[in-house]
């Protein structure tokens, strides 16, 4: 699993993949070419002293935080309102037409949209579960409802004490499979509770003070 990629073995003898056909080269062929981007650093860092490549680096660095921030508001902004994500991919078309600085032109597709918003969930998962483990004791608030679709979800809140304030977290949206009786909503808030990494059955019971629906 270690082995370096091929093409990352390439890039260091200055070859490039082919994207486009030409006269001699084939798609997905390697050819050498002496201004490809890997060379260029090379070039860059034997001529500039350390100082200058890093500050190289650290603009690189900026850049690539900022179009991954543009990518992240644009995801939140899509999930905050309730659009479907097919527009996502859309949205770029429109970010280009008006010009938006660092607009990424690269990994914004429909696939990397769902990508992102996982990677977003684990973090607000984790923040939750650290939130959760510290608290000394926690009330859940659950609440069902019926879409428009006649399908039943539940949103499960969750009420702790931080800095003598009560802290709001909403826990878990779910769908609720075979009908809202009370014994089914409490597998489904178990269950739920349970995809927390670090929070036990023991530590449920111990913090649980109140369970309102």
């Amino acid at each position: 699993m270690l082995t370096p990629k091929f093409d990352t073995l390439q890039k260091h003898v200055r070859h490039c993949k082919a994207t486009i056909p030409s006269s001699n080269i084939v798609v997905e062929d390697y050819f050498y070419y002496k201004d490809f981007a890997h060379a260029k650093n090379e070039r860059t860092y034997f001529v500039h002293n350390s100082e200058f490549i890093m500050t190289l680096v650290q603009s690189r660095i900026h850049l690539v935080a900022w179009k991954k921030f543009i990518q992240f508001a644009t995801i939140l902004h899509i999930l905050l309102h309730g659009r479907p994500m097919l527009e996502y991919e859309l949205l770029r078309e429109l970010f280009l037409l008006l010009k938006v600085k660092n607009t990424p032109l690269k990994h914004w597709l429909d696939s990397s949209d769902w990508q992102i918003a996982e990677a977003m969930h684990d973090v607000v998962l984790f923040k939750t579960s650290s939130m959760i483990l510290k608290a000394n004791f926690v009330v859940v608030s659950a609440d069902e409802m019926t879409a428009i679709d006649a399908q039943q979800w539940i949103n499960i809140h969750g009420y702790v004490m931080q800095n003598w304030k009560c802290v709001f977290v909403l826990l878990t949206f779910e769908k609720v499979e075979v009908g809202a009786t009370s014994n089914n909503i409490k597998g489904v808030i178990l269950d739920a509770m349970g995809r927390y990494k670090g929070l036990t059955n023991s530590d449920m019971a111990s913090k649980w003070i109140c369970l309102s629906m």
